[in-house]
């Protein structure tokens, strides 16, 4: 069997030679509240992202400072803030599935449970 032009199609389909242009990633924006409660760093999911690409003060709620990099910015799928910051901000993501696996140490008939998590809550550190 000649599997050469199914290959073809396959890388051509993967690569984005289908004739379709590729097409970047749809950004959305979404509000999102953070609270660095007693100057701890604190990492915010934003609900459905990938990605944040970008994340303004919309409106700061603390008498410390929020300053852009230093008590608060983006990581990952996290908006961050720090140093007692605490705002409603404006992010923009790429929306998709965010998946995180964490595994026990417990070892069964040489299978590991693990458990996944499609969404995440705030977590601070």
């Amino acid at each position: 069997m000649n599997c050469a032009p199914l290959l073809a199609a396959l890388v051509s389909l993967v690569m984005g030679f289908g004739g379709a242009e590729a097409q970047p990633p749809t950004t959305l924006c979404t509000g999102v509240q953070a609270n660095s409660n007693n100057f701890k760093h604190t990492l915010v999911y934003v609900p459905g992202a990938v990605k944040v690409e970008s994340v303004d003060l919309v409106s700061q709620q603390s008498g410390s400072p929020c300053t852009k990099g230093v008590s608060y910015g983006f990581v990952g799928p996290d908006v961050y803030v720090d140093k007692g910051c605490r705002a409603i901000f404006n992010a923009c993501y790429i929306p998709g599935i965010n998946q995180q696996i964490t595994c026990s140490n417990e070892v069964t008939t040489s299978r590991r449970k693990c458990a996944m998590q499609i969404s995440r809550s705030s977590t601070t550190t």
